[in-house]
C-alpha cells in the first residue's frame, strides 16, 4: 500500500507517523480530523489501512528538504485502522501543558516507549514537506 502526504507543514522540525491508536493514549484530546489550527488549512494527513492490525514495514521518502533527499524504513505496529502523517505539536501540542509534558515524558521525542508510531526528523528544519510513504504486511517482530 502506498500513501502520499503533500504539504505536511512542520514547525518543530519532526513528522510523526503514527497509529491513530497512539494518539488517543498520549492525548485524549487531539484530533487528527480537525481541519484547522493556528489559521491553517490542514493539521496533517489521516490514511485507512484496510489490512489491520499488525506489523508493517514502512518504508518513506522525502524528496526536497534542506539535507537533500531523505528516507527510511521503520517497523509499525497497527492496532487501529489509521494512521496519521503530521507535525506531533499540531495534535499533542493543543494545549502547552500537553507539548511540554509530552517532550519530557519522550525525551524530546528520542524515546517514544511505543511500537505504534515513528519519528522523521532528518529534514534539516520546518517547512512543508511532501511524504511518500510504502507500507508491507510483515510477521510479527
Amino acid at each position: 500500500m502506498k500513501f502520499s502526504a503533500k504539504n505536511i507543514g512542520v514547525d518543530t522540525g519532526t513528522i510523526m507517523v503514527a497509529d491513530y491508536d497512539y494518539l488517543n493514549q498520549v492525548d485524549k484530546k487531539a484530533d487528527p480530523f480537525d481541519k484547522t489550527h493556528n489559521g491553517q488549512d490542514t493539521i496533517g494527513k489521516v490514511f485507512h489501512i484496510p489490512d489491520h492490525p499488525g506489523w508493517y514495514n514502512v518504508s518513506w521518502y522525502i524528496g526536497e528538504t534542506y539535507n537533500g533527499t531523505i528516507e527510511g524504513t521503520n517497523k509499525l505496529y497497527l492496532k487501529s485502522n489509521m494512521i496519521f502523517v503530521c507535525d506531533p505539536c499540531y495534535l499533542i501540542g493543543k494545549t502547552n501543558e500537553s507539548w511540554i509534558s509530552y517532550l519530557t515524558i519522550t525525551k524530546f521525542m528520542k524515546n517514544l516507549n511505543s511500537d505504534q508510531v515513528f519519528i522523521i526528523d532528518g529534514m534539516g528544519g520546518d517547512g512543508s514537506y511532501d511524504v511518500e510513504l510504502s507500507f508491507c504486511r510483515t510477521l510479527n517482530f
